[in-house]
């Protein structure tokens, strides 16, 4: 039992809100397979929204909140349980891993697993991506930023992330201008909610929006929409539990994000045969949405283009039906993923 424990994989969890798109990766990853990993958590409050995995309690190691004594907990975790393998989903803590693995001369891998685009999320740092062993990639675009940066292909694994199959399908309404958003509100930034209110302003038919998340701008937005002069066509239902389980009826998904690394929104709403309209931002959404197939996509910056798309969708739909929208994604479902993350896994754990 010690030696099997040995083996174990050691994921370094940085903070995190519980609710996002990493956290649904994460959590499907820990619950498949819990026996396989332990975890080290860099900040107390994570340790809370863990709990709703099946990885045991005694597994779960939580950094000091003084940042030196966390580097302290991390070099006696490690030591402790000897991993054959450690991930770090951030860049910061691949840095650290290179030189304690260096300084105390412990075999491990280390590899990255990097889940927001490489050139646009202020808080990865390529330099010391670099030091990582072999790098996880969630999207291709992503995969492409790492070879950009001069990572050889041999060390870049194309895992991507996993999703649900579902029976449901969340069927159009006849006008197909119901569209909703499903995500944190932040007005500017990464989501963007700005160019989401300008773009449905200059849209000159009838639309509603329904918008599922809330964030620090939460008021903003909605002051903002009333300013553009569009409130009344939009419902703000805050932070909702599984919303795609209580939608009953949706037009299309709407997204405006600045960057990504791979919207699971996208992939979640698809699942459920849902079109997607969004930005063709870094990276992601241009390796899931086919232009007129099962959704749009619009030039980002460009609140012009994104009226054109969404006025486009409302006048002639999308090619495909809800089922076959369903399929385009086929490569990103549960037992694929699972297949080529296990794969991956092992390719990894063999390589001198």
């Amino acid at each position: 039992m010690l030696e099997e424990k040995m083996k174990k994989m050691l994921i370094i969890v940085p903070p995190m809100s519980g609710h996002g798109g990493t956290e649904s990766v994460l959590k499907k990853v820990l619950s498949r397979n819990p026996n396989r990993y332990f975890l080290f958590v860099v900040s107390t409050k994570d340790s809370l929204w863990l709990k709703g995995t099946k990885i045991d309690d005694s597994d779960i190691y939580v950094g000091n909140n003084n940042k030196i004594k966390k580097i302290i907990d991390l070099i006696k975790v490690i030591k402790k349980i000897k991993p054959q393998v450690v991930i770090s989903l951030h860049t910061n803590y691949v840095y650290f891993l290179f030189h304690i693995r260096r300084i105390f001369n412990l075999q491990f891998k280390l590899v990255s697993w990097i889940h927001f685009s490489l050139f646009n999320e202020p808080s990865v740092n390529t330099k010391w991506l670099k030091l990582a062993d072999y790098h996880l990639a969630i999207s291709d675009g992503i995969a492409n930023q790492m070879l950009e940066l001069g990572i050889p292909s041999s060390k870049v694994f194309r895992v991507k992330n996993p999703i649900e199959r579902q029976s449901k399908i969340i069927f159009q309404s006849p006008c197909k201008s119901n569209f909703i958003y499903i995500g944190r509100t932040y007005l500017h930034g990464q989501k963007n909610l700005a160019e989401l209110m300008d773009g449905l302003a200059l849209v000159d038919h009838p639309w509603h929006l329904d918008v599922y998340g809330d964030g620090p701008d939460f008021d903003a937005c909605q002051q903002y929409a009333q300013n553009k002069g569009i409130s009344n066509k939009i419902n703000w239902h805050g932070f909702t539990q599984k919303p795609f389980e209580k939608i009953k009826t949706a037009d299309a998904l709407l997204l405006s994000s600045t960057y990504e690394g791979l919207p699971m929104v996208i992939l979640e709403a698809m699942s459920y045969g849902v079109p997607c309209i969004s930005s063709n931002c870094p990276s992601g959404t241009t390796e899931l949405i086919k232009n007129g197939k099962n959704g749009y996509l619009y030039n980002m910056g460009d609140s012009d283009d994104l009226a054109k798309k969404v006025i486009k969708y409302i006048t002639n739909g999308v090619e495909m039906t809800n089922s076959e929208i369903k399929l385009t994604i086929n490569d990103f479902y549960e037992d694929n993923y699972f297949s080529r993350l296990d794969h991956t896994i092992d390719k990894i754990k063999g390589k001198d």
